[in-house]
């Protein structure tokens, strides 16, 4: 195979002040992954198990760990291979080892699949918070379309801050959130099945509605 040619030109600048070593500490660091990884979503995780039935929802949380995980070290792999053909000074976004993989039309589908998964993230995150603001200030008469349209010049404000160590406070602010939420969750679902409420049995545990399986694989 003959050699890609890309352009090095990065779709974002690093500051001057930027280094390659990073500034944020290792708590900083730790929080930072955590909340990238056990977000919000896990929450909505009972849900989509009521959706797709229990025996669905755990093959498809089980198969999407397995995908991540692999597509994980094949990004790893993929670095090394090219590091040990060649020096990778220039090689720093997820566009770029698309580039060096497959030329100019790996890192254009790379970036343009990111782009598409964020968006959605966005969007997804962004009706949550409304639903939740709506839900939690009833009185206000506001619609969840409104407190939506107030998130978003917030949204871009906080998308200038280009640094991940500045969000650092708010990640392990959310982390302890997510887990106490978790834990609220966790607590009344064992007290109405202590209760009584409801049986495992009355559980399927393969859905008769198709059209939840994109929902819980999503959540997933």
């Amino acid at each position: 195979m003959g050699e890609k040619k890309c352009d090095t030109i990065p779709l974002i600048n690093p500051s001057p002040s930027s280094s390659t070593q990073g500034t944020a500490s290792k708590l900083q660091t730790i929080g930072n992954i955590i909340v990238s990884i056990v977000g919000t979503g896990v929450l909505g995780l009972p849900f989509a198990f009521r959706v797709a039935g229990w025996l669905a929802g755990s093959i498809g949380v089980v198969i999407t760990g397995l995908a991540t995980f692999y597509c994980m070290l094949l990004l790893i792999q993929c670095r090394e291979k090219l590091a040990s053909e060649e020096e990778l000074k220039e090689t720093t976004t997820y566009g770029d080892l698309g580039c060096r993989c497959m030329g100019k039309p790996g890192r254009y589908l790379t970036e343009f699949l990111i782009f598409i998964s964020h968006c959605g993230g966005s969007v997804a995150y962004l009706v949550f918070i409304g639903q939740n603001l709506a839900s939690l200030f009833k009185l206000h008469g506001l619609t969840i379309a409104s407190y939506i349209f107030l998130l978003v010049p917030i949204e871009i404000a906080l998308s200038w801050i280009g640094s991940l160590s500045a969000f650092a406070p708010f990640s392990i602010f959310a982390d302890v959130s997510n887990l106490w939420a978790m834990a609220f969750v966790v607590k009344e679902d064992l007290q109405q099945a202590i209760g009584g409420k409801f049986s495992f049995r009355d559980r399927k545990a393969f859905t008769d509605n198709l059209g939840g399986l994109p929902f819980a694989g999503g959540m997933a």
